[in-house]
């Protein structure tokens, strides 16, 4: 089970942001001396670094890119945790951004594989996360999801779920 605030009505429409671009991929810059190494991770990466930290089980990395308020909405750390005692991996996938004076919006798909009595399951859901720029890099103030495909069978079940 993943664990997230649904705090957004199934099929609800998010919200227009105020301007909306396609993450593309970025050729390798050359690492700039000084400063601007420390610079933070932008939004998506901060996104996509919070579900490699949870493939890796590494449940701190990812509770420290949670703001207070939605560690709240998920029930503390331990309820947190156990929501995603059974998932093996969460692939984050059409990844979009909107950015406006030090928020960002990022909305992506997100494919869930948890394991199951019969074997592996998969879901799919729409996500949208609000984040806010900090001194260290971008951490959510807010995280919505909207389950869009039920669970797949499991490989070589027999039957409905």
């Amino acid at each position: 089970m993943l664990g997230l605030a649904w705090i957004q009505a199934p099929g609800a429409a998010p919200a227009g942001p105020a301007r909306m671009a396609a993450e593309q991929p970025r050729p390798p810059a050359a690492q700039p001396a000084g400063p601007a190494q420390s610079l933070p991770p932008g939004p998506a990466a901060a996104v996509r670094a919070y579900y490699r930290a949870l493939d890796r089980r590494d449940f701190t990395a990812a509770w420290q890119a949670l703001s207070p308020p939605v560690r709240t909405a998920f029930g503390g750390r331990a309820a947190w945790e156990r929501g995603f005692a059974d998932t093996l991996a969460s692939r984050p996938s059409a990844v979009r951004v909107s950015t406006r004076d030090g928020t960002a919006t990022v909305r992506h798909a997100l494919l869930a594989t948890d394991a199951a009595p019969c074997g592996r399951v998969m879901r799919r859901y729409a996500l949208t996360w609000t984040l806010q720029r900090t001194a260290t890099g971008w951490r959510a103030t807010a995280v919505r999801g909207v389950l869009r495909s039920p669970a797949t069978a499991c490989a070589g079940s027999v039957g409905p779920e």
